[in-house]
């Protein structure tokens, strides 16, 4: 079928112009609302409601009780408060300290009485065997870095610490229930993922696994019906030598295999300044759905044990002011009262895997103003509290309070009602209809149509009639227009959700109905009959992927997804229409676009490394630990970039040409959105991102590098395309103005992010690349005097900014630099490729592996980053050796066209092919020190590169020159 291809300027504006609107709208949104649906980068999980849960099973209920430090008349009286409130259990701690003060010498008359006490009133004793007496501690002294942790007089004695050998633990432990066989339980300790109550060297899981397993084996040694129970861990997000994530210190424990010999895991999931009701379950948030995150750590780990919660609740206000600086936060006693009940109903119906559970604690242990006195069931004076008539309504089994709505009521009005889904589906749908009847009319095509309908001609005719119209000039600009108000009302339904509006307005919500159906409709169109333009779209809005979204059919999505699926969709009409309507005899032109386009087709080695990294990607899920963000990757970074590379090379020279256009465009737009931030933030003090002395541009993108990563890579294409294209070269003299012009807002741009990464390897990878480019293959003299004027504009913008900070530590590896901080990253790096040596530990599970496991203790502060900072480690930690080698044969797919691009005799007027390779080369030297491949935008930017090097075709059907006139380069 023939095509009517659109004009140099034509394809130029109408292919970036088609996204102008949609980027504007996005430029200074930053990141979308909260509220607004789509895909996520780092959700937090929302605890599921079980179906067909047994309501009638649940927990022990349990209670903290400190036996040791109330007087016999008080103790007695509480326990029987508690035996009437249909309490079975109690957790109480041993103090070994003061049960063997010096070695061998046991006073056992304090726990004999604690348990008479309790077993007189048929309450169950979990005991938790803590603080280790000063004889059997003989650890090293702290190194200096501990002594921040020293905060209060019991971290600085240590009197929490266990002993320095497990076995002394094991024999008092094993003495303990020796001496009270009718003994329930026994804790293995508290808390070890704080720095008081482990070793001065700070937590660590490995060694308390050692601990635990000796003395789990000595109590079951002496009675297999004892259970032994690990040690409750303090819900924590901290990761330092002060104290350890909850989660972090669980996992670790869990791979040491230690689990499986105890009989259940003590977990403390306290509520804190959460309510019961709060229902997102992540790892950073301290909350009751926290048991939630645990119970998926053991999940992943094959761990079978049920958890005991063996502190849990919700700390009342007292009144006073330790209200303002209580760490546990606080509620009006009746609002924690309803909190607790809210909780116990909450673990029965959805936390089967919860047994027992002590709420915390029964009495005031310590002065009235410490902030833990407003977790007390009694008062000073033995008096129930607010707290104490929730667990006695726990014991008897009353229903929840009516104020507190259920999970599963909540979550429903969560979701959207179905009827407005099915509405707005409809509306959609109707849209496209309406499109579909306009274009038919429009193109004077309906009757016609019709009346072919009847001959089975239908698809023919409507294919002609589309295409005719889809050559009209305006359809990209009322495609970018529509764009435009669709990403308008999908912010506004997202802001109105933030704010806490019970509704978006009507109208708002009927535009993006409208609009989202339309930019569907029209985006087949043009990529059914102008795929060009699609493209382009495709890699303007590649820098906005992460702070834009689009509406349709009552769904936020990406715009990048959804202009790949319509790509996608266009292509695989257009193969079909190209089947019915070939062309029997084509033209001239058309045969040489043919025969470009057949030459541009991937090759053998090409799909099959195409094939090997897809399938290698998607057979890394089952060893990856975290499932739900490898999948994610596997869709959008390499599945989903991988078909836009088909499409790139598929589509022959000028779908490639269109989509560097959209990429320079979409580059020009985000380096003006970062650039403006930066006015504004010099003007109300509201943008950019102030670091180590300057302001830095981060435009659409959460960070100044990532935005420095994609401005580099457009830069070096940019720059690349004029040097190549020259003065005089056929078809290619307005674009290469237009570059030229690019050159200058993403210069400055890149200058205003003040990325290290890319002014130290990317800049000046390009800068040679250039040089060689313009020399055809050598160093010159001319080129180098081009090149240097750029250099010392570059040193002088540089001198106000000399004696900052982040200027003067570029080269820095002092503790604390950026360079300090890398060097261990990349030995983290190491480590974790030691251990994944062959298969990897599975796409983005990086940094979830590395901030639990491999980050060193002296950068510990740098412990969120989600990959190792060069390309070759991310490959290898990511997919293993076959990664590397598929990274490998990638890039020499690539490289090995270096010669035919650089040297001026074999060029062959191709300037395209010039900016892939200095796009690879850009992405390669940054990519040494920051991320190479793996996110949305670079992984795009990577297979465009690699799209236009291989491009071996011409451009606009032209032969190639046969001499060398038009192949001279600027200067």
């Amino acid at each position: 079928m023939s095509s009517n291809e659109p004009s140099d300027n034509i394809t130029f504006a109408a292919g970036v112009g088609a996204t102008i609107a949609l980027a504007l709208a996005g430029c200074f949104g930053g990141s979308p609302a909260s509220g607004v649906a789509g895909p996520e980068v780092g959700a937090a999980n929302v605890i599921p409601s079980p179906i067909g849960a047994d309501s009638s099973a649940h927990p022990m209920l349990g209670v903290n009780a400190d036996l040791a430090s109330m007087a016999p008349a008080a103790r007695d009286r509480a326990l029987a408060l508690l035996a009437s409130a249909g309490v079975e259990a109690l957790r109480v701690p041993v103090d070994w300290s003061r049960l063997e003060p010096s070695p061998g010498d046991r006073r056992w008359s304090k726990i004999d009485e604690m348990l008479d006490a309790a077993l007189r009133v048929d309450l169950r004793v979990l005991v938790t065997l803590e603080r280790a007496p000063a004889w059997s501690r003989r650890d090293p002294a702290p190194p200096v870095h501990i002594l921040r942790c020293l905060l209060d007089p019991e971290s600085l004695g240590a009197v929490s610490a266990p002993p320095t050998d497990a076995a002394d633990a094991a024999s008092i432990a094993a003495d303990i229930v020796r001496r009270r066989p009718e003994l329930w339980a026994i804790e293995v300790w508290s808390e070890p993922n704080l720095h008081p109550k482990w070793r001065e060297l700070g937590p660590d899981p490995e060694d308390y696994a050692e601990f635990l397993g000796v003395v789990a084996d000595a109590v079951h040694a002496v009675r297999d019906d004892v259970l032994v129970i690990s040690a409750g861990l303090a819900p924590t997000t901290d990761l330092s030598e002060c104290a350890m994530s909850d989660v972090v210190f669980l996992d670790r424990v869990a791979r040491t295999g230690v689990l499986d010999r105890v009989d259940a895991i003590g977990i403390e999931p306290f509520g804190l300044r959460e309510g019961a009701d709060d229902r997102r379950a992540d790892r950073e948030i301290l909350n009751f759905a926290r048991a939630r995150v645990l119970i998926d750590v053991l999940d992943r780990n094959d761990i079978s044990a049920p958890l005991w919660a063996v502190a849990w609740g919700w700390r009342a206000d007292t009144g006073g002011p330790a209200d303002a600086v209580s760490p546990w936060g606080g509620f009006p006693a009746h609002e924690a009262a309803t909190h607790l009940r809210r909780g116990w109903k909450i673990a029965r119906r959805e936390l089967p895997e919860v047994g027992p559970m002590f709420v915390w604690h029964l009495h005031p242990t310590s002065v009235p103003t410490d902030p833990q006195a407003g977790f007390a069931l009694l008062d000073a004076f033995g008096e129930p509290t607010r707290l104490y008539e929730a667990v006695a309504a726990i014991g008897s089994e009353a229903p929840a309070p009516a104020a507190a709505a259920g999970s599963a009521d909540r979550a429903e009005e969560s979701r959207p009602p179905i009827r407005a889904l099915v509405e707005s589906l409809f509306v959609s749908l109707v849209a496209i209809g309406v499109v579909v009847i306009a274009f038919l009319v429009w193109c004077r095509g309906f009757r016609s149509g019709a009346v072919a309908f009847g001959r089975s001609g239908l698809i023919r005719t409507g294919a002609a009639r589309f295409e005719a119209a889809a050559g009209h000039p305006g359809l990209p600009w009322a495609w970018a227009i529509i764009i435009g108000l669709n990403a308008l009302a999908t912010r506004s339904i997202g802001l109105a959700d933030a704010g806490g509006a019970d509704a978006p307005v009507p109208a708002v919500v009927a535009v993006s109905a409208l609009t989202g159906g339309l930019v569907v409709a029209l985006g087949l169109v043009l990529a059914t009959f102008r795929p060009p333009i699609v493209l382009a779209a495709i890699f303007a809005m590649a820098p906005f992927f992460y702070s834009l979204r689009l509406s349709f059919a009552a769904r936020a999505v990406g715009p990048v997804e959804l202009l790949i699926a319509i790509a996608m969709v266009g292509a695989l009409v257009r193969v079909l229409i190209g089947r019915l309507d070939a062309p029997s005899s084509p033209t001239g032109a058309e045969r040489r676009d043919l025969a470009a386009g057949d030459r541009a087709a991937p090759g053998t080695v090409e799909l099959a490394l195409l094939g090997g990294l897809i399938l290698w990607s998607g057979a890394s899920i089952g060893w990856s630990d975290f499932q739900a963000p490898a999948l994610r990757e596997l869709r959008t970074v390499i599945v989903e970039p991988i078909l836009v590379y088909c499409l790139l090379r598929l589509q022959g020279p000028l779908g490639r040409r269109a989509a560097l256009d959209g990429f320079v465009f979409g580059a020009v737009l985000a380096s003006i959105a970062g650039l403006a931030e930066l006015v504004l933030a010099s003007t109300i003090g509201d943008g950019g991102v102030l670091a180590e002395g300057v302001l830095r541009a981060n435009g659409p993108y959460a960070s100044p590098n990532n935005l420095a990563l994609w401005l580099g890579r457009a830069l070096a294409a940019a720059a690349a395309f004029v040097v190549a294209a020259g003065p005089r070269s056929t078809g290619t003299d307005r674009r290469r103005r237009r570059y030229a012009l690019a050159l200058v807002p993403l210069s400055i741009g890149l200058f205003a992010t003040f990325s290290r990464g890319a002014l130290l390897f990317g800049a000046s990878a390009t800068v040679g690349y250039l040089v060689l480019l313009a020399g055809g293959g050598r160093i010159r003299r001319r080129p180098i005097l081009l090149v240097l004027p750029a250099v010392l504009a570059l040193g002088i913008a540089l001198l106000p900014f000399v004696g900052s900070e982040r200027i003067r530590g570029a080269v820095s590896i002092a503790p604390g630099s950026t360079g300090y901080i890398r060097l261990h990253l990349w030995s983290s790096a190491v480590e974790m490729g030691k251990d994944h040596p062959v298969l990897g530990v599975g796409l983005d599970n990086f940094l979830p592996l590395y901030r639990d496991r491999y980050v060193h203790r002296e950068v510990i502060q740098e412990r969120f980053l989600s990959h190792p900072h060069n390309a070759l480690l991310d490959w290898w930690t990511r997919l293993g050796v076959p990664g590397v080698i598929l990274f490998g044969s990638l890039l020499w797919l690539g490289l090995r066209r270096w010669p035919a691009i650089v040297h001026r005799r074999e060029r062959r007027g191709n300037p395209e092919a010039a900016a892939g390779l200095g796009l690879i080369v850009y992405s390669l030297a940054h990519g040494m020190v920051d991320n190479h491949f793996f996110l949305v935008d670079l992984a795009l930017a990577w297979w465009l590169g690699l799209s236009l090097v291989l491009d071996s075709g011409t451009l606009n059907g032209l032969r190639p020159p046969t001499d060398d006139s038009d192949q001279r380069l600027g200067g």
